[in-house]
C-alpha cells in the first residue's frame, strides 16, 4: 500500500538522488568553465610575454647597431680628416640622421612594451583574479609600488624613475648625433666659413646649412618627443585605469 498523505515511498527514495546528480553536474560545469576561462588568459599572458620578450631584443639590437655605428664613426673622421677633408663635413652632417632613427625606434619598441604591460594590468589580470576568486593574486606590482614610494621622493627616486632611465638610454643614440652637430660646426668655424664660400660655392654652402638646420631640428623634435612622451609609467600605465577599475 502507498504510504499516507498521497506519497510513494519509492519516490522520497529517488528524489535525493536527483538533487545530488544536479549539483554535481553544477559543479563539474562550473569546474569545466574555470578551467577553460584560465586556460584562455594564460594562454594569452604567454603571447603577451613573448611578444614583450620580442620587443626588447629588437630595441636592444637598435642599441647595439647605435653603438657599432659610432665606434665606426670616430676612425672613419680621423682617416677623412687626413686624407679627405672634403667628406669631413659633409659625413659629420649625415652622421646625425641614422642615430635619430635609431632612437626614435628604440623608443617606440619600448612603448609598445608599457602598452603591452598595461593591457596585462588592466585586462588580464583583474579576469585571473575574477576566474580564481583571489583578489591578492599577481600583487607585484601594487608591492613594488609600495616599496619604491618613499624613494621616488629623494634624488636617486628621480634618476631611477622611468623616464630617467629612458633617457639613459636614449642617450646613445642622442649623444652622438649631438657630438656630430656639433663637430661640423666646430670644423666650418675652423676653416673659417667665408673661404669655404669662396671654395664651394653658395650651392653647397646653401645644402650644408640646409642641413646642419636639419640635424639641430631633429635633435631638437626627438629629445623633446622624448621628454614629453617618455614616461611610460604615468602615460600608458595609468591611462585609463581609473574608468576601467570604475567599470568593473
Amino acid at each position: 500500500m502507498g504510504a499516507r498523505g498521497g506519497t510513494p515511498r519509492g519516490a522520497v527514495a529517488t528524489a535525493a538522488p536527483d538533487a545530488t546528480g544536479e549539483e554535481s553536474a553544477t559543479s563539474t560545469a562550473r569546474d569545466q568553465f574555470f578551467e577553460r576561462g584560465m586556460a584562455a588568459c594564460l594562454a594569452e599572458y604567454q603571447t603577451l610575454v613573448s611578444e614583450m620578450k620580442w620587443l626588447r631584443e629588437e630595441a636592444a639590437q637598435y642599441q647595439r647597431l647605435s653603438v657599432t655605428l659610432f665606434v665606426g664613426l670616430v676612425p672613419l673622421l680621423s682617416l677623412l680628416a687626413s686624407n679627405s677633408p672634403d667628406m669631413l663635413i659633409p659625413t659629420l652632417l649625415a652622421a646625425p640622421f641614422p642615430f635619430a632613427v635609431l632612437g626614435y625606434l628604440f623608443f617606440r619598441q619600448h612603448e609598445e612594451v608599457y602598452v603591452i604591460a598595461a593591457y596585462i594590468h588592466e585586462e588580464v589580470r583583474p579576469q585571473i583574479r575574477r576566474l580564481a576568486d583571489l583578489p591578492a593574486i599577481w600583487g607585484w606590482e601594487e608591492f613594488k609600488d609600495t616599496r619604491f614610494v618613499s624613494g621616488r621622493r629623494s634624488v636617486l627616486g628621480l634618476l631611477n624613475s622611468g623616464k630617467m632611465v629612458l633617457v639613459m638610454r636614449i642617450l646613445l643614440f642622442l649623444l652622438p648625433a649631438v657630438l656630430s652637430t656639433v663637430a661640423a660646426a666646430a670644423v666650418v668655424v675652423a676653416r673659417n666659413p667665408s673661404a669655404l664660400l669662396e671654395k664651394y660655392g653658395w650651392a653647397v654652402g646653401g645644402m650644408a646649412i640646409a642641413a646642419f638646420i636639419f640635424d639641430v631640428l631633429l635633435v631638437g623634435a626627438l629629445v623633446g618627443f622624448l621628454w614629453a612622451q617618455g614616461d611610460f609609467a604615468t602615460r600608458v600605465l595609468s591611462m585609463g585605469s581609473s574608468d576601467s577599475n570604475s567599470a568593473r
